[in-house]
């Protein structure tokens, strides 16, 4: 008798134990959070706003529309040719 309820216990564990998983519902398709044109638009302003703050010499509106950390970098050419740049907290 121990025999047969070993027996049958194994393969109700077996039975169990070889049951399919659940098919999770998988997203092919990303959510999308990224809009072409109205990041675009928010580039094309700070542009915008930049050049006219250059051109009024207005130089503390002009450094707002910079980043001010380590990574940032600002490059320019020089009338007589050459140029320059300002790498850092500029």
């Amino acid at each position: 008798m121990k025999k047969a309820s070993i027996f049958t216990f194994t393969i109700i564990c077996l039975f169990f134990s070889c049951q399919q998983a659940e098919k999770k519902k998988v997203e092919t398709q990303p959510k999308v959070t990224f809009d072409a044109s109205v990041e675009t638009d928010a580039i094309m302003k700070v542009i915008e706003n930049e050049t006219k703050c250059f051109f009024d010499g207005n130089y503390d509106c002009w450094a707002n529309n910079w980043s001010h950390e380590n990574y940032a970098m600002q490059a320019w050419n020089n009338d007589d040719g050459t140029f320059d740049a300002a790498i850092g907290l500029i």
